[in-house]
């Protein structure tokens, strides 16, 4: 795996492949691999935000605020995870077609929110 620790435009072109039903089975590997790395990241910063708050008897919400990180934000990350959350979950077994017409729905107007909040 030939991958930096996280590569996000790498990222985003497996999730195409795997959505496009191209993906080979060393990328599929390198896809989940990523997909930890950007979880573990997130993890992080939860962590680190929630202690820095703490350090300094700041609620957690307005330390976010003061450093510019607006529910906007909590928001991207979330639909983010949903979309990611959806596409780990048949990762085994592939939904029936008509859960893929809804999943696929669910992601599109997901990825419209992210587009606009850019």
């Amino acid at each position: 795996m030939a991958t930096a620790p996280w590569d996000t435009s790498r990222y985003y072109e497996l999730m195409e492949k795997r959505r496009a039903g191209s993906l080979t089975p060393e990328e599929h590997e390198e896809l989940l691999h990523l997909t930890d790395v950007a979880e573990a990241i997130q993890a992080q910063r939860v962590q680190d935000l929630a202690e820095l708050a703490q350090l300094g008897g700041t609620p957690l919400s307005l330390l976010m605020e003061e450093l510019g990180l607006q529910p906007a934000d909590a928001k991207r990350h979330e639909r983010q995870a949903s979309i990611e959350a959806i596409n780990r979950a048949y990762e085994e077994e592939p939904p029936t077609t008509e859960e893929k017409e809804l999943l696929q729905g669910i992601c599109v107007k997901q990825r419209k929110l992210l587009e606009t909040e850019d």
